[in-house]
């Protein structure tokens, strides 16, 4: 069952505060694919994406990532909110801690009242970077600092030429001195994909991460992220609300409502934009996501 799937799920069911927010989720991810998490706010695709990275537990079912599948909460992750702050040598830090501040970190890590017995989780990996909407660079280190201090965090050596090797591929390479304060929204967010690409992930998890953006920038990201996923070989998980997003970027694309998989498509041959079959899969992703009781026709 799990030959060649990079990631495998099967029968995911998660709750919070007694509502069941996963339900029997069912998902295979083959290396290199670039699949989208396409749903309604609420629908559940951001709870998946943390389980997959490590971020949050769940309750019933099996994950695997990378051949590492999950154990019980209490065996992976038993941290709470002070102690968190002090691992800084775990590599729960190094991957999470290069993503938020520290006052993010500490309520993240909470400890929360769950039935341990029931509670399962999937231990953080260097090799799974997720990148965030918010941008979570560190505002008192320049643009270069901040992914020097993830390859040093790593024991990476030549961080220097590293880190700029990856601010040169973002296309800020002049900007490397400037602190997050001055760099535009844009420019936040290549510095944290130069940051998540410089540990050469084989997993990219993405949570929404232009939708701040204005469109023209959007689209440059957009396309950047494409390209290197392609050229690194990296499988990407990438959620979203925008359809035409997840049409232009995906290979598959997993409509999610109401915490269950509600349908699937096949994109591994990408429409042209604004074109009659573009149109056309618009218009059935969006039943499934609305529920439209007809579709609508196109006539070019």
């Amino acid at each position: 069952m799990n030959m060649g799937n990079e990631i495998v799920v099967s029968n995911l069911t998660k709750y919070y505060q007694g509502h069941k927010v996963l339900d029997s989720i069912n998902l295979s991810i083959k290396k290199g694919e670039f699949i989208m998490l396409l749903g309604r706010s609420g629908c559940g695709k951001t709870t998946l994406l943390d389980i997959l990275g490590g971020f949050e537990p769940f309750h019933s079912g099996f994950v695997q990532v990378q051949g590492h599948h999950a154990g019980k909460r209490d065996d992976i992750l038993s941290l709470d909110s002070n102690s968190a702050l002090n691992k800084a040598n775990d590599l729960e830090f190094k991957q999470i801690g290069l993503q938020y501040y520290a006052k993010h970190l500490k309520a993240k890590f909470r400890f929360k009242k769950f039935h341990q017995s029931s509670i399962y989780q999937i231990k953080p990996n260097k090799k799974c970077i997720k990148i965030f909407q918010e941008y979570a660079l560190l505002p008192w280190k320049s643009a270069l600092d901040n992914i020097r201090f993830v390859l040093k965090a790593n024991k990476i050596i030549n961080e220097d030429s590293i880190a700029m090797k990856y601010l040169k591929i973002v296309g800020l390479d002049e900007h490397a001195n400037k602190f997050p304060s001055a760099l535009s929204g844009g420019q936040k967010q290549r510095v944290a994909i130069a940051r998540a690409m410089c540990l050469k992930p084989d997993i990219l998890l993405l949570d929404e991460p232009f939708s701040a953006l204005d469109y023209f920038i959007r689209e440059n990201l957009q396309k950047l992220v494409l390209h290197l996923s392609r050229s690194l070989n990296m499988t990407v998980v990438f959620v979203t609300h925008d359809i035409d997003e997840a049409i232009l970027l995906g290979d598959r694309i997993i409509v999610l409502n109401k915490g269950k998989i509600v349908r699937e498509f096949d994109n591994t041959n990408k429409p042209i934009k604004d074109s009659r079959d573009f149109y056309h899969l618009k218009d059935s992703i969006a039943f499934e996501l609305q529920g439209f009781e007809e579709m609508v026709e196109y006539n070019i």
